[in-house]
C-alpha cells in the first residue's frame, strides 16, 4: 500500500484558517481607510513664499465667500420672481435691455474675427484684439520680455505677420489683480474691425470669453490654432485695495485666453481676461474647490491705452 503524503486537513480546521484569515483583514482595513477617508491630498501652488500663499489664500477665502454671498442674494431675489416689462414713459426712461437665452454666436463669430488674434511671443502664446485698426491690446505677461511677436488670424493675417511690443505694464509685487497690459503694433494690417468697449455691465449679465486656449489647440492634430467662445455671466466687479476692479465672471478661461476680450452679447469689451483661482469656499484643504475666473475691467484698460497715446471707442449702449 502506498502512502498518502498530501493528507486532506479536516473540515474543522479549514473553517478556522479561513476565519482567521477575514479577521485580519477586516482589522487592516478598519486600521487604514480613515486615512485615506480623512485626508484630502496636497496641491501644488505656484509659490512656496509663505508671505505671497498667505495674501493668495485670503484672496481665495475672500472670493469665496463674496460668490456665496452673491449666489444667496440671487436666490433671495429671484425666489417667487415674476418678470413683467413696463412700455418706456417720460418718467421712467427707455424700457431695460432684456436678455434672452444664448448670444447670438454667428453675430458675436463676425465680430472676433475681425479682430481677436493668436500671439506667438518666443516660447508662449496667447490672445490679443485690435483696439485700433494698428494696434493690439494684450496681457503683459502674454508678451513677456519679447519685442518682436507673431500676430496671427485666421481671417485677417492666414499667414503669420509680425508685431512690435510698443508698451507694456511693469509687475510692482506678487498680486494677480495688479495691472497687467501690453501694446502691440502691426503695420499694414487689412480689414481689421477694432472692437468698441462697453463700461457697464451687471450681475448676471451674459458674457463670453474669446481666445486660444492651449488645451484645445493640444488636441488640434493640424492646422494653425483655432479661435475658442465659451460662454458665461457676470458674476461681480471686486474693488481692489488700490481703488481699481477685477470682474469675475463664469465664462471659462484657460491658459492661452490671456489677454483676450469677455466681450457682452453685442460683442463689446466689458474687460480683458487675465487670471483665474481656484478657491476653497469652506476653507484651505477643502474639496471641491471653485474655480473662478477673471477679467481687468475695459475702463481701467482704455485708460492705460489712453496714457499711452492709443485711443479707444466706447459705446454707450447694447441692443443685441
Amino acid at each position: 500500500m502506498t502512502a498518502n503524503t498530501n493528507p486532506q486537513a479536516p473540515a474543522w480546521w479549514t473553517i478556522l484558517r479561513a476565519a482567521v484569515i477575514f479577521a485580519s483583514g477586516l482589522l487592516i482595513a478598519v486600521m487604514i481607510a480613515p486615512r485615506f477617508l480623512s485626508q484630502p491630498p496636497d496641491l501644488p501652488r505656484q509659490s512656496s513664499d509663505p508671505s505671497v500663499l498667505s495674501s493668495l489664500l485670503a484672496f481665495e477665502q475672500g472670493v469665496g465667500q463674496r460668490l456665496q454671498s452673491r449666489v444667496a442674494e440671487a436666490e433671495r431675489r429671484l425666489s417667487g420672481f415674476q418678470c413683467t416689462i413696463d412700455q418706456a414713459s417720460p418718467n421712467t426712461g427707455p424700457a431695460p435691455t432684456v436678455f434672452a437665452g444664448r448670444p447670438d454666436m454667428s453675430r458675436l463669430r463676425a465680430v472676433a474675427d475681425g479682430a481677436v488674434v493668436f500671439i506667438q511671443a518666443g516660447e508662449g502664446s496667447g490672445t490679443g484684439f485690435f483696439v485700433t485698426p494698428r494696434h493690439v491690446a494684450t496681457n503683459a505677461h502674454v508678451v513677456g520680455a519679447e519685442v518682436d511677436v507673431l500676430v496671427y488670424s485666421e481671417t485677417l493675417f492666414p499667414t503669420p505677420v509680425r508685431g512690435r511690443v510698443t508698451a507694456r505694464t511693469v509687475k510692482r509685487g506678487e498680486g494677480l489683480a495688479e495691472r497687467d497690459y501690453a501694446i502691440v503694433e502691426v503695420e499694414g494690417a487689412q480689414g481689421v474691425q477694432p472692437l468698441q468697449f462697453m463700461n457697464r455691465v451687471t450681475e448676471l449679465d451674459p458674457v463670453v470669453s474669446v481666445g486660444f486656449p492651449g488645451l484645445f489647440q493640444s488636441f488640434q492634430q493640424t492646422g494653425l490654432p483655432r479661435m475658442i467662445f465659451r460662454a458665461g455671466e457676470f458674476i461681480d466687479a471686486l474693488p481692489q485695495a488700490d481703488g481699481r476692479e477685477v470682474f469675475a465672471h463664469s465664462a471659462e478661461v484657460l491658459q492661452g485666453n490671456s489677454g483676450g476680450p469677455l466681450i457682452n452679447a453685442c460683442g463689446q469689451v466689458i474687460g480683458m481676461n487675465t487670471f483665474i483661482i481656484w478657491a476653497n469656499p469652506s476653507g484651505e484643504g477643502a474639496s471641491p474647490k471653485v474655480k473662478t475666473d477673471f477679467a481687468l475691467p475695459s475702463a481701467d484698460l482704455a485708460d492705460y491705452l489712453a496714457s499711452e497715446g492709443v485711443t479707444v471707442t466706447t459705446a454707450q449702449t447694447c441692443e443685441p
